[in-house]
Parts: structure tokens; C-alpha cells; sequence
């Protein structure tokens, strides 16, 4: 009979979640922990007390269509059954959590990038000039973020600091542990989570489903390399005028932190191999991943010292702000 491997009994969350913080932590009172949370709280039921933080950004909130909040919700519910398929509670993020912005001015209030979650605000930002399938893409990666584990550190008096969110550890300003690995195991939810959805095949992306899928095909039959072309998760054909003639050209977007997803990967496939006593497949590897960050517990960290000696986890964390070097590493294991 195969051995499961466990480092810690099923979780079970009594309270109801009312932000996306899970713990407070450092020397603070107990009652200032306690105002701490009110106030995420406050923050999360209502974000116009969030505006603050960004002054002039309000102003440029655009306002959502009907497709958008639909999208918004299919991806609450979604990321909701993969966290049921973990065996943990659900948590709803609702549309009021979701700010949407013209792409230039996303970019002038908030720098390059499409959409990022923000802890202190419980919010999302979210450039709303994209294609249905590309703002489905960025609601799933950063809802998958609002969602993980996430702890802030307080001291008597003083602002709370985020210190974890998902596999990510905050030690200090500018010095941050496994942020690479916590982006590559976000983005695979993401992927996962988003061919969940296109699977039913939802009206409103209907369109650009059929569009993308009759590309990849044809991709295949050309004889691109299939991996590549499974990555791709949105494509489009336009028509171009070039010299005063209509040709065509196409547009693809494949899903993000590729090199850092491919260290991932590589390393789920060394562990499965040197644990498939305790692992049916490499996805219920991927699986203990996946819910270390939505759980905060150590378990793949434990793991990955049982699988490849004691030390190693150490060493992923210190080799972590350099992607190349960690792809080296894990390459060597």
C-alpha cells in the first residue's frame, strides 16, 4: 500500500475570512493585533477607505461592463472549487474588490504590468484595455494571490508589515524569499484553473476561445512544438494594412513566468521520481505545493530536505533572488 506523505493534519479554519489576512504576528498586544485586523477588515468591506494610499488614482477608476463582472465572479467561483479540490474553505473576493484602469493610466499611477494584487488595500488593480480571455487570465493569477496565505508582522503602535503571502517570505525591505518560486506555483494554479473555465466554454468568451484554439491547431499542424503551444492561452488574427495591402497578423499570448515555471516543474519531476512510493503522480506533488501557499504550512519545504538531503530548502530560499542561478541548482539536484 503506497505511504501518503503528511507533515500536517487537514486544516480547518473556524472563522469566517473576513480579509485576506490569515495572522498577525511580532510583539504587538494582543489588542493591537486585534485593531490591526478590524481595520483589514474595514479595508476589505470597504474600499473607499483604501484611496488614500494613491492619491488622484480614484479619478481614473473606470467602471465595469456587464462581461467584466461576469468574468469577475465565473473566476471567483473558480479559484473558490480549486481551493475545495485542496480540501480548504472557500473564500469570495467580490467585483468591489476589483479596480478596474485604462492601460496608461495603470501605468502612470502604478508602473508596468498588467494587474497586481495589493495586500494592504485588499484589492486588485486591473488594466481594463485587454481581450476577454487576457483579463480572464489576470483576474485568475491575481485573485489566486488575494486568496493565499498571508501573515503581517506588528510591533506597540507602528503600521503593520506584510511578512507572507503564499510561498513568499518578506524578511526585509528588499529582501524576499522564494518570491520566484511563489509566482511559478500562482502562474500553474492560474493555468489550471483558467482551462477549468474555458472548458464549459462560457458564452461571452466563446468568441475568443474558438479563435484561439482553430490557431493552435494550426500552430501544430506546422509542426510547432506542442508544450509551446499548449502554453498559449489567448490568440487572435488581425487584418493589417502594410505598403496599401490587407495582410494579416497574429497576435499570441502564452501564460507568464515561463523560465520560473520551468524551474518549478523540473523540480516537481525530480521529486515525483524520487517519491513515487508516496505520490501517485507528479501533479499530486504540484498539489502539496499548491497548498503550502494557500495554507502558509512548510510541507514542501519539508519535502524537498527528506528528498534531497537537509540544507536544500536553505539553499532554494538564498538562491531565490536569482532566477538563473536557482535554474542551475535545481538543474544539479
Amino acid at each position: 500500500m503506497r505511504e501518503k506523505f503528511r507533515t500536517e493534519p487537514k486544516i480547518e479554519y473556524r472563522e469566517e475570512k473576513h480579509s485576506s489576512v490569515r495572522k498577525i504576528i511580532g510583539s504587538a498586544s494582543e489588542e493591537h493585533k486585534g485593531k490591526i485586523k478590524e481595520e483589514m477588515k474595514r479595508r476589505f468591506d470597504n474600499q473607499d477607505s483604501v484611496w488614500e494610499y494613491v492619491p488622484g488614482l480614484k479619478e481614473k477608476e473606470i467602471e465595469k461592463t456587464p462581461e467584466e463582472i461576469e468574468i469577475i465572479k465565473l473566476v471567483n467561483n473558480k479559484t473558490n472549487e480549486f481551493l475545495s479540490k485542496l480540501e480548504l474553505e472557500k473564500f469570495n473576493v467580490f467585483t468591489n474588490n476589483v479596480h478596474l484602469f485604462k492601460q496608461k493610466d495603470y501605468q502612470e499611477f502604478l508602473g508596468d504590468g498588467l494587474a497586481e494584487f495589493f495586500p494592504y488595500g485588499q484589492n486588485i488593480f486591473i488594466s481594463g484595455t485587454q481581450s476577454r480571455l487576457k483579463f480572464t487570465e489576470s483576474c485568475i493569477h491575481e485573485m489566486s494571490h488575494f486568496k493565499s496565505f498571508q501573515t503581517f508582522q506588528a510591533k506597540e503602535k507602528k503600521p503593520a508589515v506584510m511578512r507572507q503571502i503564499g510561498l513568499l517570505i518578506d524578511i526585509k525591505p528588499k529582501k524576499k524569499l522564494f518570491e520566484h518560486l511563489n509566482e511559478a506555483v500562482t502562474e500553474e494554479v492560474t493555468k489550471r484553473i483558467f482551462y477549468s473555465l474555458i472548458s464549459q466554454k462560457p458564452k461571452l468568451l466563446e468568441k475568443e476561445i474558438e479563435e484561439t484554439e482553430r490557431i493552435k491547431k494550426e500552430f501544430l499542424a506546422r509542426g510547432n512544438d506542442k508544450n509551446n503551444v499548449d502554453d498559449i492561452y489567448f490568440a487572435q488574427t488581425y487584418p493589417v494594412s502594410i505598403n496599401g495591402k490587407k495582410e494579416y497578423t497574429t497576435e499570441t499570448e502564452g501564460f507568464h513566468y515561463f523560465q520560473e515555471r520551468k524551474i518549478l516543474n523540473n523540480l516537481i519531476e525530480k521529486i515525483y521520481l524520487k517519491n513515487k512510493d508516496k505520490f501517485k503522480d507528479k501533479e499530486e506533488v504540484f498539489d502539496l505545493f499548491a497548498k503550502s501557499a494557500f495554507t502558509g504550512k512548510l510541507s514542501w519545504g519539508i519535502l524537498i530536505d527528506r528528498t534531497f538531503g537537509k540544507g536544500t530548502f536553505k539553499k532554494l530560499a538564498q538562491l531565490d533572488k536569482n532566477v538563473d542561478e536557482l535554474e542551475k541548482f535545481v538543474d544539479n539536484l
